[in-house]
């Protein structure tokens, strides 16, 4: 994905950081305005299971500003406790699981970018969970 952004604008954006992770961030912010929107707006949806859709978007917004935070410091811990929020998100509230599932993905790939990169650069750079 690197080689696809290089030379563009983007590449600026980037500036050595995970383009994954951006990608994974700005899917789950997209699926958060999505679940504000759906679950909290519509009277209607008094029926469903409110204490398992609360729990399961605060997890997913707890995740998403993880996200966020280790896209912007290369850190990957912070894509490690992303993951695992996700992985949270989906046991607490199952049949939106595919769409947190991409997410989680991304974030896994993430981590093992980040750690992969904190170790051809000695990890000086990059702060990794291998230290």
């Amino acid at each position: 994905m690197e080689k696809l952004l290089k030379g563009t604008r983007f590449e600026k954006l980037l500036n050595g950081r995970s383009p994954v992770l951006l990608v994974s961030a700005l899917i789950g912010l997209v699926y958060v305005l999505y679940c504000i929107s759906y679950w909290m707006g519509d009277p209607g949806m008094q029926k469903i299971d409110i204490p398992g859709v609360y729990a399961h978007v605060i997890c997913t917004i707890l995740a998403l500003l993880f996200n966020i935070a280790a896209w912007a410091l290369n850190y990957t811990r912070f894509a490690a406790a992303t993951t695992i929020l996700y992985v949270i998100a989906i046991i607490l509230y199952p049949p939106y699981a595919k769409f947190v599932g991409i997410q989680c993905v991304l974030s896994f790939i993430g981590i093992v970018k980040l750690s992969k990169r904190g170790k051809a650069n000695g990890g000086a750079r990059n702060r990794t969970m291998l230290r």
